[in-house]
């Protein structure tokens, strides 16, 4: 999963609809992939790989 929104989140297609870094993962995770782990610790690796690890984006 997180191989898919990573890949999601570096497209050109989706940086061109999506400029705003916080808009892109916003849409990625609220219309294409809607579970990333089971468990709130893998979640939060998986986000730490995702976003590097960047205090300044949030996921709503």
């Amino acid at each position: 999963m997180t191989e898919i929104v990573t890949r999601l989140y570096q497209s050109p297609k989706m940086k061109a609809l999506f400029p705003d870094d916080i808009a892109r993962l916003n849409h990625i995770f609220a219309h294409q992939v809607y579970r990333c782990t089971p468990t709130e610790i893998i979640y939060r690796i998986c986000m730490r790989y995702i976003l590097g690890f960047s205090d300044v984006i949030h996921i709503d």
